[in-house]
Order: C-alpha cells, then sequence, then structure tokens
C-alpha cells in the first residue's frame, strides 16, 4: 500500500512537443533529477500552468536556471523578477511507466536572510509520444532560512503517459533581496511500485458516486436544495432546458469559482478516480476532483486543461489517483477560471476505476 505524508494539489493540461532523455525511471530506478543535464530552454517550445490563474508565470530557461555551487545545484531567480509572480524551470523529460507510483524527494536550502513568504513550488507535466496529457501542482514548500529537510512527494503516472518533465517554481514576497537564489541538495525521482488498487472499492468499481447524472428528473426553474443532491458552492443554479435539463450556473466576479458535486463516501485509496462532465455556455472552465481528508476540509485537489466554452457541448474529463489512505470522499468540480461566466453542465459523473482497467482509462478531454 502507498502512503506519503506530504502530498499536495494539483493539475492543468498543456501542450508542447519535447525530447525524451535516456534516463528512465520506470524499471525501479531511481533518477537524480539534478545531474540529467537537459531541460526545457523557450517558453514557446513548452509553456506550464498554474492552478492559481490570477497569477502570471514567469518562465525562466533551464540553462539560466540551474547553477552548481559547493557540490550543489542553485535556482537562480532572475534579477528584477517580481516577487508575486511565480518562476519556473523544467528538468527532463524523463521516463515512466504508466500506473505506476513514485516518489518526489528533495532537500531544498534558503540562501540569506529576508524575502518572507518564499516559496518553492513543485509539479509535473505527464507526456505521452512527447506530448503533455496531464499537469499536476505537487507541493509548495515555505522556504526558511538555513534549514535542510529532506521532504518528499507522491505522485502517479497517468495510464496513458511514458515520460514527464518536473518544474521547479519560486514566489517570493516583498521586500526581496537582490539576485534571490536557493540551494538543492537533492531532487530524485524513486519509483515505488505499481498503483495496486483498492478491494474495498471493488463493489464501486464504474459505478457514478454522485447524487446526480443528468437533470432529465428535476422540474425546471430554480434548484431547490442543491445541498441535498450534493451540489455545492452554486449562485442560484437552475435546470434549463437546452435540449434536454441541464444545471445552469451564472457566475459572477463575486460567486465562488469552484462549484462541485460531492460523492457518498468511499474508500479510493490505491484507485484511480474518473470526473467527466459535459460543458457548453460563456466563460473559462476546467475540470477539478478533490479529495476530502478525515478531519478536515477539501484539500489535494487537481486541475486540468482549460476550456473555452461555446455554445456546443464540450466534454471535460480528469484522471487522478488517490494515494492518501486519510481520505474519506471525493468530489469532482468544474472550476471557473474567468471573472464571469454563464455555463450549462449536464452527464455528471465520478468514478472508481481499479488499475486493471489501465488500458480504458483517458487523461485527456475529448470534444
Amino acid at each position: 500500500m502507498h502512503s506519503f505524508s506530504k502530498i499536495i494539489l494539483p493539475i492543468f493540461l498543456i501542450f508542447a512537443p519535447v525530447c525524451i532523455l535516456a534516463q528512465a525511471a520506470g524499471a525501479g530506478v531511481e533518477v537524480d533529477l539534478l545531474q540529467t543535464g537537459k531541460g526545457v530552454e523557450s517558453p514557446t517550445e513548452y509553456q506550464a500552468g498554474n492552478c492559481d490563474k490570477t497569477t502570471v508565470n514567469e518562465f525562466v530557461p533551464y540553462s539560466a536556471a540551474f547553477t552548481r555551487q559547493d557540490q550543489l545545484t542553485g535556482f537562480q531567480i532572475p534579477p528584477g523578477a517580481v516577487p508575486t509572480k511565480y518562476k519556473y524551470a523544467g528538468i527532463g523529460p524523463v521516463k515512466v511507466q504508466p500506473l505506476e507510483v513514485y516518489r518526489l524527494r528533495f532537500s531544498p536550502i534558503k540562501e540569506g536572510e529576508g524575502g518572507a513568504g518564499e516559496e518553492l513550488i513543485l509539479s509535473v507535466t505527464f507526456l505521452k509520444n512527447a506530448r503533455p496529457i496531464l499537469f499536476n501542482h505537487l507541493y509548495t514548500h515555505h522556504l526558511l532560512p538555513g534549514i535542510v529537510p529532506t521532504l518528499e512527494v507522491g505522485l502517479c503516472a497517468p495510464p496513458e503517459a511514458d515520460a514527464m518533465i518536473v518544474w521547479i517554481g519560486w514566489k517570493g514576497a516583498e521586500p526581496m533581496p537582490p539576485a534571490r537564489k536557493f540551494l538543492l541538495t537533492e531532487l530524485r525521482l524513486v519509483p515505488d511500485g505499481p498503483l495496486i488498487g483498492n478491494a474495498a472499492a471493488n463493489s464501486f468499481q464504474n459505478k457514478n458516486l454522485l447524487s446526480v447524472s443528468d437533470f432529465d428528473d428535476l422540474p425546471l426553474g430554480p434548484l431547490a436544495d442543491p445541498a441535498a443532491r450534493g451540489i455545492f458552492n452554486c449562485n442560484n443554479p437552475k435546470i434549463s432546458a437546452t435540449g434536454s435539463p441541464s444545471l445552469h450556473i451564472v457566475k459572477t466576479a463575486a460567486d465562488s469559482p469552484f462549484p462541485y458535486f460531492s460523492a457518498r463516501p468511499v474508500s479510493l485509496f490505491n484507485c484511480g478516480v474518473e470526473f467527466s462532465c459535459k460543458v457548453k455556455g460563456k466563460g473559462r472552465v476546467h475540470p477539478m476532483i478533490w479529495w476530502r481528508l478525515r478531519g478536515e476540509s477539501w484539500s489535494y485537489h487537481a486541475g486540468q486543461q482549460e476550456v473555452e466554452l461555446t455554445d456546443q457541448w464540450q466534454t471535460l474529463r480528469i484522471w487522478v489517483p488517490c494515494l492518501n489512505p486519510a481520505q474519506v470522499s471525493a468530489a469532482g468540480s468544474v472550476a471557473i477560471t474567468s471573472q464571469e461566466a454563464d455555463l450549462y453542465i449536464d452527464d455528471v459523473c465520478l468514478r472508481v476505476q481499479q488499475p486493471a482497467e489501465r488500458a480504458h482509462l483517458k487523461t485527456n478531454p475529448t470534444n
């Protein structure tokens, strides 16, 4: 069974071609990511996303981002960088095995004093045939001077993945010292065996865990008691006829951007989970899966490709593994990334997918 004490968020889908390195972590071999000697050099060659869509990212070429210093690797922040923007650089790609569980082990050192509020951000992009299929924000670490913790974060390659890129990001806060840099004593990808499934979830296999699917049986007009149907964070949701009845949400700048559908409690540990739905309307959205942990509120959410809505139905779909045994339930969300939106949602489904189904799992949205 796989469990990790440090697993944080995440996920967006982005597209660009890349070259695959010879290093492979899929056959039980650890990869020293600080020794790959290869990374992403151009933002036009490759773009990274971040789950905070109000934040503008700043790309740093691999060759300019990393330097050697006393047997350590330094991540150099460009002079004059805006502290509130995420600076990121990509290492890899390295080969991975589909549905293999990994640990990303790292030890950061903040150089010097000052710069309160600085954060180290780790993310990955999974690839298939040198094309991105899933972006996953893994971990945010608050940097402290002189502290050298060894941290680990768990991840799992999607069923279609054959490689991945590891993104290292940084965000600061005012005042920021000039030529800010932090050091890494270690950054390794450690294979931990295949995703093994969960016998307790067998009875839920391929069943919709949500209380609603389509909205055909509901009366048109304002939706009465949406929480009783597992629907949350919607401002005055309605059932509207758009060919067939669907959930209609109008979001203003003041409304929550995360309407979500909560599933019945069920252990999903060591399983894949897929959320899908149809959407149309005006605005921009992307699918997410959230975990509720024992004794905590929602966390560990994951996001994928941002979609511009049109008057035609589009299908959103995301697959995410559950790697934390403290998870007690899950939810699927249609996250709204535009300030305002007028959208319709139909055919919502959140289902367990055991690893034996790996040939049938899908990670990219289809229209």
